[in-house]
């Protein structure tokens, strides 16, 4: 029974990569330069977010979909690290649909008591914000920014609370 789940994980992975790379496009378009720090993105709740207003903080820029088990396993270790580093930590969560549902969506956030903010809306804009941070090549995908406002690592696939808290701790300090 264990082969089997290993397996099982193992083949949803594959397929959450290979959809996720069907998702993603490209480089950005030629003369593209916007500054991912500057865009403004529309959370779930009605906000408008931008990187720049989390500087001094460390940002966690998480890239997930509703449908990518991986994404859905390690959101309580964003909530937890969320909690954790409160005031010098901020996680952004980027719902990384072609056509999200808002619906969908909100009851995700709900059940797994998400206490950050998530970007929702405008595929083509969260794409672009995607490029400006380095491409997403597959989901999960998450960006750790510096407290100067600098892209520091860039990590695709699951991480765990121990994971996140060694990525985070030592740009705190």
């Amino acid at each position: 029974m264990r082969v089997f789940k290993r397996w099982q994980r193992l083949w949803q992975t594959v397929l959450v990569t290979g959809m996720t790379l069907l998702l993603c496009h490209g480089t950005p378009a030629a003369g593209e330069t916007t500054s991912a720090s500057e865009m403004n993105l529309d959370t779930v709740t009605g906000e408008t977010i931008r990187l720049v207003d989390f500087r001094g903080k460390v940002v966690l820029v998480n890239f997930w979909a509703t449908w990518c088990p991986p994404c859905l396993r390690e959101i309580p270790s964003f909530v937890k690290v969320q909690q954790r580093y409160s005031g010098r930590l901020m996680v952004v969560g980027i719902d990384y649909m072609e056509k999200p549902d808002r619906k969908d969506l909100a009851s995700v956030m709900r059940r797994l008591e998400m206490n950050y903010p998530v970007v929702y809306g405008d595929a083509s804009k969260i794409h672009s914000f995607a490029r400006a941070l380095g491409g997403v090549q597959g989901l999960p995908t998450t960006v750790v920014i510096n407290r100067q406002g600098e892209r520091v690592k860039t990590h695709i696939g699951e991480l765990s609370e121990a994971a996140l808290i060694q990525l985070v701790e030592p740009l705190l300090e």
